[in-house]
């Protein structure tokens, strides 16, 4: 696999796994249940995440659609006392009392800004939204490879995507996934949590251990 086959690959699973938290719509679970055979040949089934992946692909395939959307509603937007599991990294790392939310989310933006990337919302979603959150590794993993493509350095962006995968993404997924799982309130979700929550841990390993020298990784 080359370079630009790899990050090719991981803007897409990124970018696939972010719009799993959107609320459901049959042209998203049609597009997703076609994409095993892109990912593939991308090189999916060379890394640890892809069982995982590829099971959650699998049951949003056989996924009812209104009891999809009757079980998003009410693990991540409403319910008895708010949302079952809350999917922004403010609900699991910050104190609405005392401001945390709004400091959180104006850091993430000024994080953002740094990376030379525009901070916006996902279907009205918050910067903090786990579905923006992993949009925003996907927009990284292309510049990746759109420098990789024209012979430019890529220590910076991968700097990058390490400092969001540390400072954002790792600290709060693992128990946000730990509560889907919990929850179990419908199979896909649980399945796209356990999913998201192995590529973040991979994915943290694999751009801590990238170098620039390196021709293809196996």
């Amino acid at each position: 696999m080359t370079r630009v086959d790899l990050t090719r690959l991981r803007q897409a699973v990124y970018r696939l796994a972010g719009a799993g938290f959107l609320a459901p719509s049959p042209q998203t679970t049609l597009g997703t249940a076609g994409s095993i055979p892109i990912l593939s040949d991308l090189g999916l089934f060379d890394f640890p995440y892809s069982l995982a992946l590829v099971d959650y692909i699998h049951r949003l395939a056989d996924s009812d659609f209104d009891e999809l959307t009757a079980a998003y509603m009410a693990l991540f937007e409403v319910g008895v006392g708010g949302a079952a599991c809350p999917p922004t990294e403010s609900a699991w790392r910050s104190d609405a009392r005392t401001g945390g939310v709004a400091t959180l989310q104006s850091e993430l933006r000024r994080t953002l800004l740094g990376y030379g990337l525009r901070p916006t919302s996902r279907a009205g979603h918050g910067v903090d939204h786990v579905s923006v959150e992993l949009d925003v590794m996907s927009s990284l993993c292309a510049e990746e490879g759109n420098r990789l493509v024209e012979h430019r350095p890529t220590d910076r962006i991968r700097a990058a995507q390490r400092d969001f995968l540390s400072r954002h993404l790792g600290p709060w997924i693992p128990a946000f996934t730990a509560a889907v799982c919990a929850t179990d309130r419908h199979p896909v979700y649980t399945a796209l949590a356990s999913a998201t929550h192995a590529l973040v841990v991979h994915d943290a390993e694999l751009v801590s251990d990238l170098d620039d020298s390196m021709e293809t990784v196996r």
